[in-house]
């Protein structure tokens, strides 16, 4: 049983060429101190392209930061209180770890937007609970992992590259569940579906919904930050 997981520049020569073949010295001076004349005379312009400041993503994201407070305060009873909803067992898991608690910016799909992935510290890496996208100027989440203590509903994701988000969904004493690939479309344009199946006793592979193992990104590899 294999288990799905949690992965011109052009150069341009110009060649500028002289003639005055058959031409006197004279003639050669002149057109010399003529050419020197409108040369000097040529007014000079300059272009100055201003590159506007990257957004502050602690700012772009404030609402989510304001919300991880506050399940850390309150716990996972927490509905009807963030900005954006969490998952009951999602806010539970951040709570419970909320002494290592970890962020990360990073864009996942490559269009000049971060992504925000919030986690914990689990068997000394960073484990993401919970990864939010920009939809204009509001924080939206792309999806969740929790592990339910009742009922055995179980839910995980990762990343693979092309802006490609695979979750997985399944209840953990059948090992029944379903898989789906989606594309963060760019510039918070949302999620698309790309592929999906239903399996029975987490039997499917990777191969099945068009991923490989080796397109995973891995996001414990980056630079993650403590919340202070």
């Amino acid at each position: 049983m294999k288990r799905a997981h949690l992965g011109m520049m052009t150069l341009l020569a110009l060649v500028l060429g002289a003639c005055g073949n058959g031409q006197t010295k004279d003639a050669g001076a002149e057109q010399s101190q003529v050419t020197q004349a409108a040369t000097t005379a040529a007014p000079t312009t300059e272009t100055t392209t201003t590159v506007a400041p990257k957004p502050d993503n602690k700012e772009l994201y404030a609402k989510v930061f304001e919300d991880i407070r506050t399940v850390k305060e309150l716990g996972a009873d927490v509905a009807g209180k963030l900005n954006v909803p969490l998952e009951y067992w999602a806010a539970n898991s951040l709570n419970k770890q909320k002494d290592s608690l970890q962020y990360l910016f990073y864009d996942i799909n490559d269009d000049g937007v971060d992504e925000l992935f919030i986690g914990h510290t689990a068997n000394g890496k960073p484990f993401t609970v919970v990864a939010y996208y920009l939809d204009g100027k509001t924080p939206k989440i792309l999806h969740q992992s929790y592990v339910a203590e009742a009922g055995g509903a179980r839910s995980a994701f990762s990343f693979f590259k092309g802006g490609l988000l695979y979750t997985v969904e399944f209840l953990s004493g059948t090992g029944n569940g379903d898989a789906k690939v989606f594309k963060l479309e760019p510039k918070g344009a949302g999620l698309t579906l790309v592929n999906a199946l239903k399996f029975e006793k987490m039997q499917f592979k990777l191969e099945d919904l068009g991923l490989k193992q080796e397109d995973t990104i891995d996001l414990t590899k980056m630079d993650w930050k403590e919340f202070k």
